[in-house]
């Protein structure tokens, strides 16, 4: 398994721009993303490496455990504003 890049964010109105960017000008197998609900999640095309917490008090504790451990295995990691405010 090789590293991965990990982007941790809220899916606000510039992640979903911000995640065709990384698709087009790097290789996106090497970036994951894990977002917690926001106002753009209408505007998310899904794939394997983006995934979105659920409402559910059992999808949040999942998305917390997914973020403990996918950040102890990233060679990079970027937490985006915002991310506290809507957990």
């Amino acid at each position: 398994m090789t590293k991965k890049t990990l982007h941790i964010a809220s899916c606000d109105k510039f992640i979903p721009p911000f995640i065709e960017f990384v698709k087009e000008n790097f290789n996106s197998f090497e970036h994951e993303f894990l977002l917690t609900n926001g106002m753009a999640e209408r505007e998310l095309k899904r794939d394997k490496n983006i995934y979105l917490s659920k409402i559910s008090i059992l999808g949040k504790l999942i998305f917390y455990a997914k973020v403990i451990i996918k950040s102890h295995q990233a060679k990079k990691l970027f937490c985006m504003a915002y991310l506290i405010r809507s957990l």
